[in-house]
């Protein structure tokens, strides 16, 4: 099974316990924390990763992770089922999809820009209105400065890119050219 679909099923069923607990942002934050600590600490992340530690100490050091960080009880359960499943290497992609089931809930887009300059107030609330406007949602925009794409703009929603960079424009027309010669 792929990851993605591994990740949304189980990021799927924390979301439903976690709005029928009312806790969807505790539980995100919660993730949030775990994860930092697994990116953050490489022995840790290779631990949990490697199948020749027994599941039974992977499943301790959750739970003194878990007690370190003050987890919530169900997040400490949700952690300890992915270790027992052997899907914890499934865990970025998993916090990726329970963001997308909360933003999807809340009517909420994330999109990120990569521009070759800083855009201005005015560019990014018509952008941000624009693509409001196409997608019917709220959009989120996280805008990140790229000098190498010389120009235009790149916009990525979910796994969909659009590409107007110079950059690209550019690449295309060499092979363009590349292929006449």
């Amino acid at each position: 099974m792929l990851t993605s679909e591994i990740a949304k099923r189980y990021a799927q069923a924390l979301f439903m316990v976690a709005k029928e607990e009312g806790f969807v942002d505790a539980y995100l934050q919660d993730l949030k924390r775990c994860e930092e600590v697994l990116s953050l600490r490489r022995e840790v992340r290779d631990f949990f990763l490697n199948p020749v530690f027994p599941k039974r100490e992977k499943v301790a050091l959750v739970s003194r992770i878990a007690e370190a960080l003050n987890l919530k009880e169900t997040t400490r359960k949700f952690i300890k089922l992915l270790v027992e499943k052997g899907r914890i290497g499934h865990f970025q992609e998993i916090i990726k999809k329970y963001q997308w089931f909360i933003d999807e809930e809340r009517g909420l887009l994330r999109v990120q820009v990569k521009t070759a300059f800083p855009l201005t107030e005015d560019l990014f609330n018509q952008l941000r209105k624009t693509l409001s406007h196409l997608t019917g949602k709220k959009v989120e925009i996280e805008v990140e400065e790229d000098r190498n794409l010389l120009g235009g703009i790149v916009v990525k929603i979910r796994d969909t890119v659009y590409d107007g960079s110079i950059k690209t424009q550019l690449v295309n027309m060499m092979k363009l050219l590349g292929e006449e010669m």
